[in-house]
């Protein structure tokens, strides 16, 4: 028969290795939790101005992106650190329609370098945020439409390109 000291220490180790196994989980759960994801908590806005002409607004955790044509686009999270504007219906159409990928990497990965056309946006919190353009025609030249609301938008597209001031891409964090 066990001595009562024996069981004592056999309990006293099972207790000591149960909650190192649950400070793992935990620290895990924590680690998985914090996880960086550009896309987190996204919601979408849709709006009216006084000229009738429909704005999307796209609102993360970390961006914030304001685009007229708002009909026109959509949006895609291709991973935790991409989200992707295109237009609805040449990527439909099946021309891709990309407008513009907005990016988030560490500040110490220059992984970004590679894009043949990109523009550095700005930093937060620890990431480097890039716009990536497309470099070929991405819409349907026989649809006028189509080819129209993609020009329209790539417009705006544009000053975030240019880094202007009214660009349509807000870094919250800053």
């Amino acid at each position: 028969m066990r001595k009562r000291s024996d069981i004592l220490v056999s309990l006293y180790v099972a207790l000591i290795a149960f909650i190192a196994v649950v400070g793992f989980l935990h620290d895990a759960k924590t680690l998985v939790s914090n996880e960086y994801d550009i896309a987190s908590n996204i919601k979408v806005l849709t709006e009216s101005d006084d000229n009738n002409a429909d704005i999307k607004a796209i609102a993360t955790d970390h961006i914030n992106i304001v685009l007229s044509h708002g009909k026109s686009w959509s949006y895609s999270a291709d991973s935790k650190s991409s989200i992707t504007i295109y237009n609805e219906a040449s990527n439909k159409a099946g021309s891709g329609g990309v407008l513009v990928s907005i990016m988030a990497f560490s500040l110490n990965d220059a992984g970004y370098k590679d894009f043949p056309d990109y523009s550095v946006i700005g930093e937060a919190e620890g990431k480097r945020y890039i716009a990536v353009y497309p470099t070929d025609i991405q819409f349907d030249p026989e649809n006028k439409q189509a080819m129209e609301d993609y020009q329209a938008v790539m417009q705006e597209i544009n000053k975030i390109r240019n880094n202007d001031a009214e660009s349509p891409v807000v870094i919250k964090g800053r």
